[in-house]
């Protein structure tokens, strides 16, 4: 899945956003033989031409039991006017 598509399914229409980042990479170890990772980012979505309203969304991605990145938790706050 990728960030448009969890960004459509979590708010029901698709978003322009940016300031992407990578918050954390996190190796996950079930057992000697199975690991898979799981990734949040972070970003800013926008309306318009980089209008408001913002909000702030955290998603987590995972490669467990895929070769697929599905996103797991999706996580957003409207930022206030005088919030970056």
């Amino acid at each position: 899945m990728s960030t448009h598509k969890a960004i459509e399914k979590h708010f029901g229409k698709p978003k322009q956003f940016y300031c992407q980042q990578i918050l954390q990479i996190k190796e996950k170890v079930e057992h000697k033989t199975y690991r898979y990772f799981n990734v949040t980012v972070q970003l800013t979505t926008f309306e318009g031409a980089h209008d408001f309203p913002y909000d702030l969304v955290t998603i987590t991605f995972s490669n467990k039991y895929s070769m697929e990145w599905r996103a797991i938790d999706v996580k957003s706050r409207r930022l206030k006017p005088n919030e970056n």
